[in-house]
């Protein structure tokens, strides 16, 4: 059996529709960058590429946890997405940069003498002897002499922030409330 294509077959024009053209949103730049400004959490989303890169690499004071800052403090696209999202646990990289925030509020209060934060990596079990905390601990709150320390701690699998001197828990809005500005401060550092 043989196959021959016939003349009318070979004549056919084959139309394809035409694209119709996709309506653009128009976006007005300036009021995007207006709510940028005004929300660090968007202002951070826009810095994501440059995470997916490489991690930022931060170093903190000797006057925030009583140590010099041995290992930089990475923070990475992950910890990005842990601070935006804001509802998983966090890591202690996004733990200490808490730490950096808050005491850079403190120091712009004139309260810096009152108020102390125990590094988190340092007081964690893993890879750290009982004695190594204990002197730290104990060093820290001995030379310093502050009236407060706020100390994040990994319990199981969640961070507990406690408070020397104070037993009552932190309300919600506070927190969310901190994550805006910490996220604030994370960029102002990142410039």
């Amino acid at each position: 059996m043989q196959f021959r294509a016939s003349r009318e077959f070979e004549e056919w024009k084959f139309t394809r529709p035409q694209k119709q053209p996709i309506h653009d949103t128009v976006i007005n730049e300036d009021d995007d960058m207006a709510e940028a400004e005004d929300d660090p959490l968007s202002k951070l989303m826009t810095k994501l590429p440059r995470l997916k890169k490489a991690p930022l690499e931060l170093y903190w004071d000797l006057r925030v946890f009583g140590l010099p800052p041995h290992v930089p403090v990475y923070i990475t696209l992950s910890d990005a997405l842990e601070m935006i999202a804001g509802d998983r646990m966090l890591n202690i990289s996004i733990i200490q940069l808490w730490c950096m925030y808050m005491d850079t509020i403190l120091v712009d209060q004139g309260r810096s003498s009152m108020y102390g934060f125990v590094e988190p990596q340092t007081i964690q079990p893993s890879g750290n002897t009982l004695q190594n905390r204990q002197d730290y601990l104990q060093t820290w709150m001995d030379e310093s002499k502050r009236d407060v320390y706020l100390v994040p701690y990994i319990e199981g699998s969640h961070w507990q922030l406690m408070r020397f001197k104070s037993t009552s828990p932190i309300p919600v809005d506070t927190i969310q409330q901190i994550r805006q500005e910490w996220t604030a401060y994370l960029l102002q550092r990142w410039s």
